[in-house]
């Protein structure tokens, strides 16, 4: 499987794609119970620019699974991601 490496990257496995990233190293005395993930898509033009989409995407709430430093996977479908016009 890849996972993505850097938090917001995008990993693409086949056939689920995910958004990973690490928990916080400081949770401030309580256990991180949830998060909400929100995606802002980057477009790239037939120039090679990239270019951040206008608004962001709400992929949901997800409880944190695993131990407290374990890595966070939320599912993410590309078909839903709005297609570049340029």
């Amino acid at each position: 499987a890849v996972t993505a490496s850097q938090p917001g990257d995008v990993a693409r496995a086949e056939p689920l794609s995910h958004v990973a990233w690490a928990p916080p190293l400081d949770s401030g005395g309580a256990p991180v119970v949830a998060y909400r993930v929100w995606l802002r898509p980057l477009f790239r033009d037939r120039f090679g620019d990239v270019f951040p989409a206008d608004g962001w995407i709400d992929l949901g709430l997800f409880g944190h699974r695993g131990g407290p430093s374990e890595t966070q996977l939320a599912p993410l479908s590309l078909e839903a991601l709005p297609r570049c016009a340029g």
